[in-house]
């Protein structure tokens, strides 16, 4: 990760903008289910950023600089940085900049993913899952989640009135009404967006030795189709599996259709890494330390502090590859 001294400084200015409306709803799903991942200086951050934003729009009024930010939040520059950084890697904000004798950014904030996608996305929830554990993650479902529909009126029958028995539509329309009845706007629509889900991208994962080792008899390429290559793409981030293990799970999720199981591959992958780390699921941690555990805060000034700050700032995975010449590390179980 860069530096942030590089990457913004207090005088760069900033404008928030909203990826259409954020609800009341969102904050309780942002306090309850993004929290715990992200910490409470993240969520200040976006909580803050949206703040700036006058109700029912979604652009800010005017742009600010980042010395404001800091005074307002009492944070440093690097601290504010670090929590920008895991908005974005968690797929709440955006980030725009613009180059010129001054800086300007703008923060675009992303809505979180609704209850029922967050709970089935396959990873977040089992980060979540691992972060508060059984109790506090069964009192969260329930929470989000409430008696089925059907099963509070099975003694009703609808008896709603359809919209042509109650309305019907007259011919007659003048012509100066045309450019009024345009489709879009001159702006931009202040409407509610679908959040996008986290996605791995496909060069993390060697599909072509995967479909170099698979049989054609047991998963026909058809069978790989983009959504499962999705899948199979978070699924070894999320657990670390590499090409040869990613086969066997694969082939354990063919059904006799000859389409992957897509409930069975997430499962598969989750006993295969259970079975390997004591029944134990894998947490969520920033690939470097966070801001307030750093050893060397500024620019090294010697060959020693720049070895304190590469190991404040290096994950154990790129150390160990380092150590090894580049080599990428392979799993013993």
């Amino acid at each position: 990760m860069a530096q942030h001294w590089t990457e913004v400084i207090p005088s760069d200015h900033y404008t928030v903008a909203l990826n259409g409306l954020l609800h009341d709803y969102d904050r309780k799903i942002l306090v309850f289910l993004y929290q715990p991942l992200i910490g409470t200086i993240a969520y200040s951050l976006y909580m803050t950023l949206w703040m700036e934003v006058e109700e029912n729009r979604i652009w800010s009024s005017s742009s600010r600089n980042h010395h404001g930010l800091m005074s307002m939040m009492d944070l440093s520059l690097k601290e504010i940085y670090e929590a920008r950084k895991k908005l974005e890697g968690i797929g709440l904000l955006k980030v725009y900049v613009k180059e010129g004798e001054n800086r300007e950014f703008i923060y675009q904030l992303q809505p979180p993913l609704s209850p029922s996608t967050f709970f089935l996305d396959g990873m977040l929830n089992i980060f979540l899952y691992k972060k508060i554990g059984k109790t506090q993650y069964t009192r969260l479902k329930r929470f989000f989640s409430d008696e089925e529909y059907s099963n509070l009126h099975l003694d009703y029958k609808d008896v709603t009135t359809a919209f042509h028995e109650v309305y019907t539509s007259g011919h007659q329309l003048a012509k100066e009404y045309n450019d009024d009845l345009s489709v879009s706007p001159k702006g931009e629509w202040v409407d509610r967006m679908e959040a996008g889900k986290i996605q791995i991208p496909w060069q993390t994962f060697n599909f072509s030795l995967l479909e170099a080792g698979l049989s054609e008899s047991l998963v026909p390429r058809k069978a790989l189709t983009q959504t499962v290559k999705d899948a199979i793409s978070n699924l070894a981030f999320l657990y670390d599996i590499d090409v040869m293990e990613m086969k066997n799970i694969l082939i354990s999720a063919m059904n006799e259709d000859d389409e992957v199981e897509m409930d069975e591959l997430r499962k598969s992958a989750r006993d295969w890494y259970q079975m390997n780390h004591r029944d134990e699921l894998p947490s969520l941690i920033t690939q470097t330390q966070p801001v307030h555990s750093l050893s060397i805060t500024e620019k090294p000034k010697s060959k020693e502090e720049e070895l304190i700050q590469y190991f404040d700032t290096t994950s154990p995975i790129q150390f160990l590859k380092d150590l090894s010449g580049g080599r990428n590390l392979q799993k013993r179980n």
